[in-house]
């Protein structure tokens, strides 16, 4: 479609939607036309009214998604496809956007790093001796969390004040549900 034909459309969509906002179908006609223009801010914006409108829609939601991407919001993205794959497990095109969203996250050289037996046996010494040597009440700081393993480690060497923060909101299933698993008895 023409760059003309996009804008003739955008002016009828609007028009749509002044006689009735609340009309789920031209905002994400509208949005969509917007995305392939380059609008990706105005798009996402549209698409965001419609899933006001139309809170579990895969469409929106898919298409929501895709566009905060690529409008550099790649960690609200995340969230909005866990909520398409809550709604339907069985959506390939979005756990595969997911999947590749993810990888372009998360730093080519980290799971190298998280299987690298030897370094992570040495941290976990460190951490065993430090909390003989300080204690259990010590205060353990994990500054770069990313999936959790060091303050896992240190929750399993008997510490139990712990903090950890991470600059990047990406909820790894690891770093979510460490809180969870290093209360159980078995851990």
């Amino acid at each position: 479609m023409s760059t003309e034909s996009e804008a003739y459309l955008l002016q009828q969509l609007t028009r749509l939607l002044q006689r009735d906002p609340r009309d789920a179908d031209p905002l994400i006609e509208k949005g969509v036309a917007l995305y392939r223009l380059g609008e990706t801010e105005q798009a996402a914006r549209c698409f965001e009214a419609a899933r006001e409108i139309v809170p579990d829609n895969e469409l929106v939601l898919t298409n929501l998604a895709v566009t905060l991407a690529e409008s550099g919001r790649a960690h609200v993205a995340v969230d909005v496809f866990r909520r398409v794959l809550e709604l339907n497990p069985g959506n390939h095109h979005a756990r595969h956007q997911l999947r590749r969203l993810l990888s372009t996250m998360v730093p080519f050289w980290h799971p190298r790093m998280l299987n690298d037996t030897a370094r992570n046996d040495a941290f976990e010494r460190a951490i065993r001796l430090a909390l003989e040597k300080e204690g259990r009440q010590a205060r353990v700081l994990d500054i770069g969390t990313g999936s959790g393993l060091l303050s896992m480690m240190a929750a399993r060497a008997g510490a139990t004040n712990i903090d950890s923060c991470e600059q990047v909101p990406v909820k790894l299933p690891s770093s979510h549900c460490h809180s969870v698993i290093t209360r159980q008895p078995e851990f």
